[in-house]
């Protein structure tokens, strides 16, 4: 695709920018890796992809991999994937609960997606940065995080060991 699309990191930027438009700059990276990740033709009569696209949904990517992708691009955001849910889910399940309502608004609304695979990934990556200390990066908190799920909190391997000090939501 990057091959066939000569323009394609153009118009990744310009649809960043048209985002930028309509949610906060902290859910930019989301909604991009939600959309690159899943069919959304509904947003695509809206936002057609770029000449020689047929689709915005990246090929064999899901939202995870998308999410991947735009950090490799020095975007930085939450990649919603196993160990990231888990942990945020055992650490911080209130922050959980209070931006569920914006996923799905999201979701539905910016992206008209009703896919729970979707309003999952966009909820925990917006609890990422919701509890990300102020002055960090997403990418770099996300990094940690991962790191701990990956190598010393293992699922059903859990301390109650406290890795974060009391954070205000964003």
């Amino acid at each position: 695709m990057l091959a066939k699309v000569a323009d394609y990191f153009n118009a990744l930027n310009e649809l960043k920018t048209e985002m930028q438009a309509g949610v906060d700059d902290s859910e930019v990276v989301p909604v991009l890796a939600a959309l690159l990740g899943s069919p959304m033709k509904r947003l695509e009569k809206r936002r057609p992809p770029p000449s020689g696209m047929e689709s915005w949904k990246t090929p064999g990517m899901g939202m995870v991999l998308a999410s991947e992708f735009l950090r490799n691009l020095h975007w930085e955001g939450f990649k919603p994937d196993r160990h990231i849910n888990r942990l945020l889910g055992r650490w911080f399940p209130e922050v959980v609960r209070k931006k569920s309502g914006r996923a799905d608004f999201l979701a539905r609304e910016i992206l008209y997606c009703g896919s729970q695979d979707v309003i999952t990934g966009l909820n925990y990556s917006l609890v990422g940065v919701a509890v990300t200390p102020k002055g960090c990066n997403f990418t770099k908190a996300d990094n940690l995080v991962w790191a701990l799920g990956a190598y010393v909190e293992k699922k059903n391997k859990e301390s109650d060991e406290v890795y974060w000090k009391t954070v205000a939501a964003r």
